[in-house]
């Protein structure tokens, strides 16, 4: 009976303990979803933002039968800090749910600012998940000097973020992905 009582104040220990850090408002961190890209999260549908037949419109030139629809659009808005807007969607997904947001991010010739926004990301994103682990590469060859970092999340989405540059041109670029792994998957594989 001791041992039972024993066993059974351990289970209660237990509960109590996981029903807490369940309660708390941090055990279910925000994720990466919450992050945006003119207000766009992976998950969104794209009809909340653009109608399905300007989404046709701005279709790129995909395979008919490839498993997704890529959507490049110029933001309209003047607060918008994205050149250009790329979503990807499910071919033939009626309510066209994003399953990647990719933002560019131009500057003339200022590599350097490119590194602070890019930081702020990460600082915002390791905020929303601390368990996110970066992971810093870098690439260079005779027309493009980059430094690619990523992170995948335990949601099952990866944030990959560039900066490139251009050596021979005017404009580098803050390249900013957010992805499903299956998008990415696919993505890797169909290049």
């Amino acid at each position: 009976m001791k041992r039972l009582c024993k066993n059974l104040n351990k289970y209660i220990k237990i509960l109590t303990t996981g029903l807490a850090i369940f309660s708390s408002p941090y055990s279910f961190a925000k994720n990466i979803t919450y992050f945006e890209i003119e207000r766009m999260s992976i998950g969104d549908s794209a009809l909340q933002f653009i109608s399905a037949k300007d989404l046709l419109a701005l279709q790129t030139e995909t395979d008919q039968n490839a498993e997704y629809k890529e959507s490049v659009f110029i933001p309209n808005n003047k607060e918008s800090e994205y050149s250009i807007v790329s979503i990807w969607y499910k071919n033939n997904d009626k309510k066209f749910i994003l399953e990647s947001i990719e933002g560019y991010i131009y500057y003339e010739k200022n590599f350097e600012n490119c590194f602070i926004k890019k930081n702020e990301i990460i600082n915002t994103l390791s905020n929303l998940d601390r368990e996110v682990e970066w992971v810093t590469k870098n690439y260079e060859d005779e027309e493009i000097k980059s430094e690619i970092t990523y992170g995948i999340f335990k949601t099952g989405h990866l944030m990959m973020l560039y900066c490139n540059d251009y050596l021979n041109k005017k404009n580098d670029d803050l390249s900013v992905y957010i992805r499903t792994i299956e998008y990415h998957l696919w993505k890797s594989n169909n290049k």
